[in-house]
């Protein structure tokens, strides 16, 4: 038995041809530096099949001068089924605990669990057994009964019963069929640091350094390799190493990641360095989560001659350093979290912090945080308070107020808000308050709110400021949106973070949109709308509303599951298939003339092969729904861009309809043919079928 959650019975997978170009048009002026500036970033990605490039550029002219910088430029070839992902170009390089990202171009080869988003990297609670006769199954949770089972005889398997992380309580009651009850109970421990047993996370990177990224100096400069394994030993157990080597610098660092049993998790890391700076480096953690507690101790030491890859020694003393958090939820009477650290430093001396956070609600939509720090340094002692109060006027619009209380001075801020919405609407954010923290006393007011329309985000920023030394303003004026193509469609859109697609609701207008239960919008004259916030590698629920179909028209499945591949476009279409119901009489032509066809059962077969059985009534009166015809699960790709529609092709003019009287034979014996209509239904009138031969068709 698998308790994991289950992928929905139907997820399309598609693989189109896409292109993107995401932009942002923005005008600034900032009278503190006395300039204006006009500048575009663009975004461009263009995707077929697992093959993505994408490449970030911005373009900013101000009295300087204009200036083009190119950001990252990357091709990347995924393989989602095996979670494994080639990319030549621009990356980062994945850092373990005692080292840093680095910034490179070349070739990377990397395990990426992301890509299939139902994977479960670390252990999950599996047990096993065995029962001697059926045997019923009760199965608890931390005190909370799962499920039951009825199990037959002989072993049996329970996987994935729970992947929430930190320590918990399994209890299984098995009754036999006397009522005669075993019970077996123990505790466990779940940590996404560790990985499953004889699982691989690896990347590595052949390349060369990037250096003054998105200056005017930016440069590749020396060769550089980066490798970085994990692998998963057993339940318990995992072990990594990691390799960093440049021109005249070497990195080698191994870790672990050890459960002690229900009592959290230890992990261990070493490193050395070799070339232009030579020494040593260890971490030891423990961490431990145990709902409403968790916490975590640390030590951090590295030696003076311990460089990370591009810092210089005058940046990276001898240190070690503790660290300790933790945290406690008590339900109605808040939550409250913590931390304090010690370091000592070979130049800046000795330094001790100690901090934390208290949370409460206090009523319906109103709620309290209080935020405080103090800090002990050689150089001098610093404190500050923040007292926050938030009232949630409902689901999007809150006031709140904050008071801070440092050791250089005080500052108090009003702030409104109204959240900004997924699909088209607008949002706000505007602050006003006293700042005397520091020498420059004053006030400020900063208002910003955002437009989403069908086409493009519309975003005003400003904020104006009046100290002891004058007064200051900056403005900033911002256009975003997309320009994008799939399915030999270009749209006009909002901005697009990772994926879109393309619906099609036959060709009707006003057909409202859900993207996981949140509206995005209404499908234009063509029957198409651009979703254009789609989780790559997710599996996203597009549904439409069953009330903007005409009641002429058919619709198969409203809701669809959609897993795009990232910065990746699709189609998703709902066809539609007319659905006017019609009634007629059958009435069979004897050697004495004619007799009705009453109380039979017909075999009716429509274009698409589709059959179904319809009986006749008193007269030989009958009634056909084209849309009760059944539709076969996976029957349709809805994810084929060659099956979108032009407006007003969502259905055929006429539908043909063949039928027998008994048994499905080479020949039909009746075939009706009925026209496109917008009446409620259609009256066929009375249809004569030759009992010796086959019936007229039909057309009405």
């Amino acid at each position: 038995l698998d308790f994991s959650s289950k992928r929905p019975r139907r997820v399309e997978r598609p693989d189109e041809r896409s292109f993107l170009l995401n932009y942002q048009l923005s005008l600034d002026h900032d009278s503190r530096r006395a300039r204006d500036e006009f500048s575009l970033a663009t975004d461009l990605a263009w995707r077929r099949g697992p093959l993505l490039f994408s490449s970030e550029q911005r373009y900013a002219d101000t009295a300087e001068g204009a200036r083009l910088t190119r950001l990252m430029s990357r091709g990347i070839w995924d393989w989602r089924s095996q979670m494994r992902q080639l990319i030549v170009g621009d990356a980062l390089s994945h850092p373990g605990p005692l080292e840093r990202s680095v910034r490179f171009a070349g070739v990377t080869l990397r395990r990426d669990f992301a890509l299939k988003n139902d994977f479960i990297q670390y252990p999950t609670l599996d047990l096993s057994g065995a029962v001697s006769s059926p045997s019923t199954l009760d199965i608890y949770l931390n005190g909370v009964r799962l499920r039951s089972e009825e199990l037959p005889p002989g072993e049996f398997q329970l996987d994935n019963l729970s992947r929430t992380l930190g320590y918990g309580h399994y209890e299984l009651v098995l009754r036999d069929p006397y009522g005669v009850e075993t019970r077996i109970e123990n505790p466990f421990y779940l940590s996404d640091q560790l990985l499953q047993p004889k699982l691989h996370e690896y990347s590595y990177s052949l390349g060369a350094v990037r250096e003054d990224y998105g200056t005017d100096d930016d440069r590749y400069s020396d060769p550089l390799f980066v490798g970085h394994h994990r692998y998963g030993v057993d339940r318990r157990l995992t072990l990594g190493g990691s390799l960093q080597l440049s021109n005249g610098y070497a990195l080698a660092a191994g870790q672990l990641a050890w459960q002690l049993r229900e009592r959290g998790i230890v992990t261990l890391a070493l490193a050395g360095t070799g070339g232009d700076g030579s020494g040593e480096a260890a971490l030891l953690r423990w961490s431990y989560l145990r709902r409403p507690l968790n916490g975590y101790v640390e030590l951090r030491q590295h030696s003076q001659g311990f460089l990370l890859l591009g810092e210089s020694a005058a940046l990276h003393d001898a240190l070690l350093q503790v660290t300790a958090g933790g945290g406690f939820a008590a339900g109605p009477f808040g939550s409250l979290s913590f931390d304090a650290s010690h370091s000592d430093n070979a130049s800046l001396g000795q330094r001790s912090s100690i901090g934390g956070n208290y949370s409460l609600r206090l009523k319906q939509g109103l709620s309290l945080n209080l935020l405080a720090r103090s800090v002990q340094e050689e150089s001098g002692n610093s404190w500050y308070t923040y007292l926050t109060l938030t009232w949630a006027l409902d689901g999007e619009r809150q006031v709140s107020s904050r008071l801070e209380l440092q050791s250089e001075g005080e500052r108090m801020v009003l702030q409104t808000q109204k959240s900004l919405p997924v699909g088209q609407g607008y949002g706000y954010w505007a602050s006003t308050g006293y700042d005397a923290v520091g020498s420059n006393d004053g006030v400020f007011f900063a208002p910003s709110g955002q437009y989403n329309g069908r086409y493009t985000n519309w975003r005003a920023d400003v904020r104006i400021e009046q100290t002891d030394s004058g007064s200051e303003n900056w403005v900033q004026l911002s256009s975003l949106g997309a320009i994008s193509q799939v399915g030999e469609v270009w749209s006009l859109s909002r901005p697009v973070p990772d994926s879109f697609s393309l619906v099609q609701v036959g060709g009707l207008e006003g057909v409202r949109v859900r993207q996981n239960g949140q509206e995005m919008g209404r499908t234009d004259a063509r029957g198409l709308l651009l979703l254009p916030n789609l989780n790559g590698y997710y599996d996203n629920l597009i549904a439409i509303d069953p009330r903007d179909i005409p009641f002429t028209h058919a619709l198969g499945e409203a809701e669809h599951y959609i897993s795009p591949s990232a910065r990746g476009g699709s189609c998703l279409v709902y066809p539609l298939t007319r659905s006017t119901p019609v009634t007629g009489r059958l009435h069979l032509k004897m050697a004495d003339g004619e007799k009705p066809l009453e109380f039979h059962e017909l075999v009716i077969e429509d274009e698409a092969g589709r059959k179904m059985r319809i009986p006749t009534g008193r007269g030989g009166e009958f009634y056909l729904d084209p849309a009760e015809f059944p539709v076969p699960d996976g029957s349709m790709d809805v994810t084929d861009c060659n099956a979108l529609v032009g407006k007003g092709d969502s259905v055929a003019s006429s539908q043909r309809v063949v039928g027998w009287l008994d048994e499905v034979s080479a020949s039909p014996d009746f075939v009706l043919t009925i026209s496109k209509s917008d009446e409620p239904f259609v009256d066929l009138g009375t249809i004569l079928i030759d009992s010796a031969g086959k019936g007229d068709e039909d057309e009405r």
